[in-house]
């Protein structure tokens, strides 16, 4: 383990900030933020977070989407915009196939105003906007509780892992609240 970070640390220490830096062929890639937009989180498993260049801002509260590397989980670094962006072109079976080899099995950190809040006593979905984009996050079901006296314009962070994506944005399921403010 003590290798691996070893490895990161000297990666990321000779980029340039706005430069791509990439680890173990790839597994983490990122692009290294100026010193003033690093954000260091507490995150479970020692896991090493930073928040990538945010390029909206909704009122006074800037949207964060978090980029991680972790052992249990891998942390997409692309704004739900730039999700979208990636399957515009393609067909819907082209888009399916990007989507399960690019994106599958990863999770997304979102932070913001919630726009909307959908659901039942059998679940719960926050909506965001972000850049434009309607981002869903489907709740796990013991989240339920947790978030069902949130309002509209709460500012949450929420980690949710990719399920699919439509036309509107992208969708995530097993969304676990991380913080309100």
């Amino acid at each position: 383990m003590a290798a691996v970070v070893v490895v990161w640390l000297l990666a990321h220490a000779n980029a340039e900030p706005g430069t791509k830096v990439s680890v173990f062929w790839g597994l983490v890639e990122y692009t290294k933020p100026s010193d003033a937009a690093v954000v260091q989180a507490p995150m479970p498993d020692k896991a090493q977070v930073r928040s990538l260049p945010a390029s909206s801002n909704r009122g006074d509260v800037t949207h964060e989407i978090i980029a991680v590397a972790s052992k249990e989980r891998i942390y997409l670094n692309k704004r739900p915009k730039e999700l979208l962006q990636s399957v515009a072109h393609l067909t819907d079976l082209q888009g399916s196939l990007f989507e399960e080899k690019h994106y599958g099995g990863k999770w997304m950190r979102i932070k913001g105003p919630i726009h909307s809040i959908l659901g039942s006593s059998y679940y719960a979905t926050l909506v965001f906007e972000i850049d434009g984009v309607t981002t869903r996050v489907d709740m796990k079901k013991e989240f339920i509780d947790r978030v069902s006296h949130l309002q509209e314009s709460d500012v949450v962070t929420v980690d949710g892992k990719f399920k699919h994506m439509d036309n509107i944005g992208p969708d995530f399921e097993e969304g676990e609240l991380v913080a309100v403010e």
